[in-house]
């Protein structure tokens, strides 16, 4: 009997920058997991975490609708097991 897998979950990881510490996830909407996948050029099951460079960040933001504040955060992309 073949394994059932639950979908990955996506996220975008914000670290402050001046303490290196976790500050807050924003979860990738399922709706949008598609374009988040398909623009940053991964594969679905790749599981872990990547930093994003600015142009990453950019299109992932439009994509998700929200606005990155450079000078505060850094930001990476997560894949983690459903």
């Amino acid at each position: 009997m073949a394994e059932l897998h639950e979908s990955p979950h996506y996220y975008v990881v914000l670290y402050d920058r001046r303490t290196d510490e976790w500050r807050q996830m924003i979860e990738v909407r399922p709706r949008l997991r598609g374009r988040v996948i398909e623009a940053l050029g991964i594969e679905p099951l790749d599981y872990g975490e990547m930093a994003l460079g600015p142009e990453q960040l950019g299109t992932l933001a439009e994509i998700m609708d929200f606005t990155p504040d450079l000078e505060r955060y850094v930001y990476h992309f997560e894949t983690v097991p459903g």
